[in-house]
């Protein structure tokens, strides 16, 4: 929407509110000045019309792009392989030695061939810069230096080459090629450099003209369209001048291409057309992501404007998620860091929040709603999180679980933790380990299940229940492992009874032990026959009470 001074965006749906996050970062990359050439109110981004019609959007959209992602993009990962390489080719030719020969010739098998420089796209970079007084001939070049035998000449004439392409506008070609195709074309395609005809084009030229020259014509006409004949922009509901209107198609995952299919769905008559202002904020969607492997990652906590973007940008800066090197972790990882950002930062009260992934693999959208309750939850238990946060446990020879992690998902999928518990205290049976930290488990699972304090109380006084009948059994100077040996086969039949959720046998079980040294069964014993919950987090308390002590041998626990 326009007015005489600023253009109005609002929060929308996801995909448009990627494209409000990336426009600021457009903004600020451009040493915009808020309160002058843009202002953030409640849920809308108001932008200078001056400030646009004097800016050369294009190449800022580039410089923004090349600022978010040059650092994952595959021609900064192959310039420093070459740098790496110096050190290694000076020893090989002082040494001579057949490794050191084999790792050479790896690295050159990588960068020459289409692992590396001999990329299509870098071939139609290529093209794109002979239109601007670039000659590159990089097919002949990787060529040229494969066929060189001696080392020292084969990185010399690598090194030149790399010159080459660090030249401004050439490092500035190559590493869009690697953004397009990795990250833009996640969101969307088919237009500007990502349309077929226009892939071997100047970067900068396509995409003025596709969406930066039609957003100009669309500012100054805006104010003067006629009524009569026109189409409204399905977004913001602004009139679309003639000629200026967007079909949503080039959007992955949204329409068919309205053009070729006319659906019956919209009576042949198709109304899903977007004006140029939308177009050029969809168009900015890939900068509001952010970076998770070879997919994207959007958090979609749309109370403001400012709360958008402090979700997406906060998150980023504060935990590094695109340094996640586990695909096994990163998932339910980024969703806690993610919204442990967002608690710590008060960005928001409590709400549902939606989290998108763009999976690269599948060209799909993932999508996970943390609702109000899953972030009170969170809220609720951050200092017992933060006490397991660096413990993983070897389940089996070379299998390791994080037991922070798998937390996690057991609070984001709404399943309890008494599996959990079960598996690491049967395995710490076998490998006597010190389990102390698991109470946070159990206060954790106790919050998940809407505990209250008398929940609570009764938990600490199972566990410390548990812990008096140690030391009766066992007395106080037994060694920790010793006491164990004694407990292993009551311990593993109470766990066996809470597996199966088997009351009367935990409790013949409790009663037996009891009555054999002559003392009471405890009060507390008794809730655990008011509801399957109670038995539950009561006997896994009692259970990590009974194994209270810390070893003096190795623990199997490693930080992670």
């Amino acid at each position: 929407m326009v007015d005489e001074d600023f253009v109005k965006i609002e929060i929308n749906a996801f995909l448009f509110n990627a494209g409000i996050v990336g426009f600021h970062y457009l903004l600020e990359n451009m040493e915009a000045v808020k309160g002058e050439d843009y202002k953030v109110e409640e849920n809308a981004l108001f932008i200078s019309k001056e400030f646009l019609e004097k800016s050369d959007l294009a190449q800022a959209y580039i410089d923004a792009h090349i600022q978010k992602f040059s650092e994952d993009a595959t021609f900064t990962r192959i310039c420093k392989e070459i740098e790496s390489m110096e050190s290694l080719t000076e020893k090989y030719v002082a040494e001579e030695s057949k490794e050191l020969k084999k790792i050479l010739d790896d690295k050159y098998k990588y960068l020459l061939n289409n692992t590396g420089l001999a990329r299509n796209s870098y071939f139609s970079a290529c093209m794109s810069l002979a239109e601007q007084g670039y000659k590159i001939d990089l097919s002949a070049l990787c060529k040229n230096i494969k066929e060189i035998k001696e080392y020292k000449e084969k990185y010399e004439q690598l090194c030149k080459l790399k010159e080459v392409l660090l030249e401004e506008k050439v490092k500035e070609t190559f590493l869009m090629k690697d953004i397009i195709y990795a990250r833009i074309n996640s969101i969307w395609s088919n237009r500007a450099f990502l349309h077929q005809k226009k892939s071997k084009d100047n970067i900068y030229n396509v995409y003025e003209f596709d969406f930066v020259e039609p957003l100009q014509q669309y500012l100054k006409k805006e104010k003067t369209v006629k009524k009569t004949k026109t189409k409204n922009c399905i977004e913001c509901n602004a009139t679309i001048p003639s000629k200026l209107d967007f079909s949503m198609s080039f959007l992955n995952d949204t329409l068919d291409d309205l053009g070729k299919k006319k659906s019956s769905f919209w009576d042949c008559k198709p109304d899903a057309y977007i004006c140029p202002l939308c177009a050029f904020v969809y168009s900015l969607a890939p900068l509001g992501f952010q970076i998770l492997g070879r997919n994207l990652i959007f958090v979609n906590s749309n109370t403001s404007v400012e709360v958008l973007i402090g979700a997406n940008k906060g998150i980023e800066s504060k935990y590094k998620i695109k340094n996640a090197n586990k695909e096994n972790e990163k998932y339910q990882l980024i969703l806690n860091n993610m919204v442990q950002g967002i608690i710590e930062e008060k960005a928001v009260e409590q709400q549902n929040i939606q989290v998108i992934v763009r999976d690269k693999a599948t060209d799909r959208y993932k999508f996970t709603v943390i609702a109000k309750d899953i972030l009170e939850v969170l809220t609720n238990c951050q200092k017992n999180l933060e006490k397991i946060k660096e413990i993983s446990i070897e389940i089996s020879p070379k299998v390791w679980i994080s037991v922070y992690q798998e937390v996690l998902k057991n609070v984001f999928d709404r399943s309890n933790q008494y599996g959990l518990l079960n598996i690491i205290l049967k395995n710490s049976l076998k490998e006597n380990t010190s389990t102390i930290y698991l109470k946070n488990v159990v206060n954790i699972q106790i919050k998940m299940s809407g505990g209250t304090k008398m929940k609570k109380a009764n938990a600490d006084n199972a566990f410390y229940r548990g812990r008096d009948l140690r030391r009766l059994i066992c007395g106080e100077k037994t060694k920790a492992q010793d006491a164990d040996n004694k407990l292993r086969g009551f311990v593993y039949q109470l766990l066996n009874a809470l597996q199966v959720n088997d009351r009367e046998q935990f409790w013949n079980l409790v009663f037996r032990m009891y009555s054999s040294i002559s003392v009471p069964v405890p009060q507390v014993f008794l809730e655990t026959f008011s509801s399957e919950d109670e038995l539950q987090y009561l006997g896994y308390a009692f259970v990590l009470g009974l194994k209270n002590e810390k070893y003096n041998s190795e623990d199997k626990v490693e930080e992670v």
